[in-house]
Parts: structure tokens; C-alpha cells; sequence
């Protein structure tokens, strides 16, 4: 029997896709100064638990179809997806769906929706095209680092997953500062490896000091691994408030090598930014409704 594996991204995450296709490597984003609380969880249908060894499962929970899931606290974790055999499954390595298209702020067509293109790009929104060395090492934590946890992958299909983006999104068109740049945004994000048959997967993590954390050995159920890795406000977002900017967006600068003097967040069809109490770190921001972090991708 032959099954998929696929892993949905949402919320505060960059994709750094600089060493592609040898690497891919997505940072899920801390506020060093506490102001936007986010939560890296990876998320499995219990059907799928083969074994589990470690600990900081933080809930399962049945829905309203009768499915269990399970949600791992990845905080101060690099988590890496391993067991794969090589030549079990395709692709063998990291491929981003592209290329990017000429100038345009919507897909073109539904076949256009997966392009990874998408997903911004910090390069393409000030310049910077490199996250600093040391979030990518070994031990990306630390004090002040915006680093809250890390996933690493050598192989996958990389894209926007148009099929949850047609229900999260309105397909409205988001602004970064006035009269910068303007795209559709993909807020879910899916790495896929097709036709597995000898393979069975595996999470390995460890600290960021490297200690040993567990691991999450899964099997196929009804042909299919299905995972979720999200980092999503820990609080509901106010819903009398206006949506039209993501504040958040302003983190996913931290990253980078050198920091810009410009850091551009998306505004849903431009103009200026929208008054919001959520700029100070006494009346911290929750996000947007509903709950909703772009993702980011470098370069």
C-alpha cells in the first residue's frame, strides 16, 4: 500500500528556502518582548500514532466528526522529519512549486493558487534576502532570539495549498505601505511526499541545547499521514475590531541578518495603516479575525 505524507503551515512562520533543495528549514516565531504570545504545535490524527516517546503533548481533543487529534508543544525545539527511505516516495529532495510569475497581485488561475510565490518574500519586501546564521544553527535559542522553535526537512513538495486558503481567505488583495508592493496571500502552507510504500515516518526533536526530546513514529491510516505544525496567537482575536492589518508581520524581520530600516506589513487593500491599540506592549495585539498569520518565506 502506497500513502501520502502532508504537513499544513499556518500561522507565524518563515520559510527559509535560501539552501533549497538540499534543506528546508521553517523558523516558527517568538516575540522576545511578549507582546504577540504564539504557540508552535504540531497537530496528528491519533490514527495515525504508531509510537510517541517524550513528553508536552498538551491536549487531544475529539471534533464534532469523532476524530482525536493530538497537539505536541514544539517550544524550544528543532524538530526534524526523518524515516523516510531514500528512493521510497517522491520528491528526494526539496522542491518549491514555481516559478514565480510575472508582476500580477492574484493567481491567474487555480492551478496558479499553489504557486509558492504566494508566500511574500522578505528579500522581495526590503531587501534582505538572509536569515541570521545562528537561527538556522544548531542552537537558535537564547536570549532576546525571535527563534521559538524550528522544523527541518530534506524532502518535500513545497506550495500554497489553495483548497484551505479558498476557505481562510477572502481572496482580497493586501497592501505593504503605501504604495509598496500588493499580492493575494496564501495563509496555509503544505509540504507534501507522494507515494510512500517502505517508509515510516518519523518527528525526531531535540532541544535547543541540544538534548534529546522525543520523538513521533506514525503509520498510515486510510492511505494518508496527515499533519498540522501551526504557531497561532494564544488568545482569540477582539471581533469589534478592525481586521485590515497584520501587526504580526513585523516579526518576521527579526530574522534576518541585518535588520531594515523598512518593515512593510500587509494592509488589506492599502492605504495608511489602521489606528490599533495593539501597538504597545501594554495592550498587546491577538491578530486578526479569524485567526490569521501570514506566512513569510526568504529570500
Amino acid at each position: 500500500m502506497k500513502y501520502d505524507l502532508t504537513i499544513d503551515f499556518a500561522g507565524l512562520c518563515t520559510f527559509v528556502t535560501n539552501d533549497a533543495p538540499e534543506w528546508l528549514r521553517v523558523i516558527l516565531l517568538r516575540d522576545a518582548k511578549e507582546r504577540f504570545p504564539h504557540a508552535p504545535r504540531l497537530t496528528f490524527d491519533v490514527r495515525n500514532l504508531d509510537q510517541f516517546t517524550g513528553s508536552d503533548i498538551s491536549q487531544v481533543v475529539q471534533l464534532p466528526g469523532g476524530e482525536q487529534i493530538a497537539s505536541w508543544n514544539l517550544e524550544g525545539k528543532i524538530v526534524e522529519l526523518g524515516g523516510l527511505v531514500d528512493g521510497d516516495g517522491s520528491p528526494s529532495r526539496v522542491a518549491c512549486c514555481g516559478p514565480a510569475p510575472a508582476p500580477r497581485e492574484k493567481p491567474a488561475d487555480p492551478l496558479d493558487e499553489l504557486n509558492f510565490y504566494w508566500v511574500p518574500s522578505l528579500g522581495q519586501l526590503c531587501g534582505v534576502r538572509d536569515v541570521a546564521p545562528a537561527h538556522i544553527g544548531n542552537n537558535p535559542g537564547g536570549d532576546g532570539s525571535p527563534v521559538g522553535a524550528r522544523f527541518d526537512t530534506k524532502r518535500g513538495y513545497l506550495f500554497s495549498n489553495a483548497e484551505v486558503n479558498r476557505t481562510t481567505t477572502d481572496g482580497g488583495v493586501w497592501e505593504f505601505g503605501q504604495g509598496g508592493h500588493r499580492q493575494y496571500l496564501a495563509d496555509t502552507v503544505r509540504l507534501e511526499v507522494r507515494n510512500l510504500a517502505a517508509s515510516r515516518v518519523e518527528i525526531k526533536a531535540r532541544t535547543f541545547a541540544g538534548a534529546d526530546a522525543g520523538a513521533l513514529r506514525l503509520k498510515p491510516f486510510a492511505e494518508r499521514i496527515g499533519l498540522t505544525l501551526t504557531n497561532l496567537p494564544q488568545q482569540l482575536p477582539d471581533t469589534q475590531q478592525a481586521h485590515d492589518v497584520m501587526h504580526h508581520f513585523d516579526l518576521y524581520y527579526d530574522v534576518l541578518v541585518t535588520q531594515p530600516i523598512a518593515r512593510p506589513i500587509p494592509q488589506l487593500g492599502g492605504g495608511a495603516p489602521s489606528p490599533h491599540h495593539a501597538t504597545t506592549a501594554a495592550q498587546p495585539v491577538w491578530g486578526i479575525f479569524p485567526v490569521r498569520c501570514t506566512p513569510s518565506q526568504t529570500p
